[in-house]
């Protein structure tokens, strides 16, 4: 019997990657995108399935489609083009989008967007938190962040659009934030606990105007100290 609530489950937080998707028109911000390395996929299904699972690939209309068979039933999705510069990619994201279907991974499409620092590369400087749901229950990264002042704060961001000078101060706690990391003065368990003391959330675009300039203060007095 395939065992579908093992395949679904979280990952540990050391093999989630990161990716920008959209970004400002200044490159200093981005959309921190998760994903899963094909090898880590390969281990899971051979971790809950054993020798029972296998794939095959085929071409349809210029895209690549993986299927992957486990225990006689075949579920299947498709990926990119195939030229040749873009095969091994397309080989690799057609696996992950059928293991999708089966359930690996899928809840990484579940996690709510966010924008991060990037630096002169265009790469992220901070990733992202995972919530608690997203993290296996013994995983020592766990931040315990709770899921449903999660929810209530992208209510309140979809409700209520932040003005140019909430906009400006999360620009400057993010420059902050980013730099005290980089310095390892602050992980990201931290930067969670001082933002929901000072900030009074962990979504800085949920928090007033008032909240973000305590915050944007306490930051820049622990900057300034050793």
């Amino acid at each position: 019997m395939i065992n579908l609530t093992a395949l679904a489950a979280p990952f540990p937080a050391d093999k989630i990657h990161w990716r920008v998707g959209s970004t400002t028109r200044d490159n200093k911000r981005g959309m921190a995108l998760a994903y899963l390395d094909a090898r880590d996929v390969m281990d899971r299904l051979d971790e809950v399935c054993g020798t029972a699972w296998s794939d095959s690939y085929t071409e349809l209309s210029g895209r690549i489609v993986c299927a992957i068979t486990i225990d006689g039933v075949t579920r299947c999705d498709g990926a990119g083009d195939t030229a040749v510069e873009a095969e091994k990619g397309g080989l690799s994201d057609a696996f992950k989008r059928s293991a999708v279907k089966w359930g690996v991974g899928r809840y990484l499409y579940r996690l709510p967007n966010e924008w991060v620092a990037l630096n002169e590369k265009r790469q992220i400087l901070n990733p992202p938190n995972l919530p608690h749901w997203a993290l296996p229950s013994d995983d020592p990264a766990n931040p315990d962040i709770p899921f449903e002042q999660i929810e209530q704060e992208h209510r309140h961001i979809d409700e209520h659009p932040i003005t140019q000078v909430q906009a400006d101060l999360i620009a400057e706690i993010i420059n902050i934030e980013s730099a005290l990391h980089a310095q390892q003065r602050m992980d990201s368990t931290q930067k969670t606990k001082v933002r929901q003391k000072y900030a009074k959330v962990i979504k800085l675009e949920a928090a007033t105007e008032e909240n973000l300039s305590e915050y944007y203060k306490q930051l820049i007095e622990y900057q300034r100290s050793n």
